[in-house]
């Protein structure tokens, strides 16, 4: 009978320390996760924000806002953009003002990819008139100041109206390059 109750006590204590072990894997140890953080979630989230640029010389270059702005470390996107708005060349006030449907931010800023009814304006500055562009898709080079597209563009000043395929407007100079397909109507001003 002794041996008997010896082996119980000792099952008993081998039971007590398995289940210790097991306690303090199991129970005690935090939790690694098995795969690494996803890529494409985004490191930062702002909603309706308003980002100010500076150039090398510590001048405002442009002002960047938005409805929503996700930021991305590791792939070919900066940050996604819903709802940009864009104004280069912001003080003492905006010589374009850009507006689009969805953005995407590469190079740390120097490039903005806009999507989806893009809308560009100029103020009237005499003697420049204001303008009007509009197209799909424009990329905008926000060091050089230098918007691209190869959709179709439709451009309304005052008096004229012209509709070209492509487009690359130096917007500190305010020159247009039209690519291709170029269509103008010029309405002149009637003497009252």
């Amino acid at each position: 009978m002794k041996g008997l109750g010896l082996s119980v006590f000792f099952a008993v204590i081998l039971i007590g320390v398995l289940g210790a072990l097991f306690v303090e894997d199991v129970l005690i140890k935090p939790i690694t996760p098995t795969r690494e953080p996803s890529s494409d979630a985004p490191v930062y989230f702002f909603e309706d924000f308003t980002m100010r640029v500076m150039n090398e010389q510590g001048h405002l270059a442009y002002v960047l806002a938005g409805k929503s702005m996700a930021g991305y470390r590791g792939n070919d996107k900066d940050a996604q953009i819903e709802l940009p708005r864009l104004a280069i060349d912001a003080a003492p006030r905006a010589s374009w003002d850009v507006t689009a449907n969805d953005g995407v931010v590469t190079r740390g800023g120097d490039r903005l990819r806009l999507e989806g009814r893009v809308v560009l304006q100029r103020e009237a500055a005499p003697p420049k008139p204001p303008l009007r562009i509009e197209t799909d898709t424009l990329d905008v080079d926000t060091r050089q100041r230098i918007a691209t597209t190869h959709d179709d563009v439709h451009i309304t000043a005052a008096q004229w109206q012209v509709r070209s395929t492509g487009m690359q407007a130096n917007l500190g100079s305010g020159l247009l390059d039209l690519l291709a397909d170029v269509h103008a109507r010029f309405t002149p001003k009637v003497a009252p």
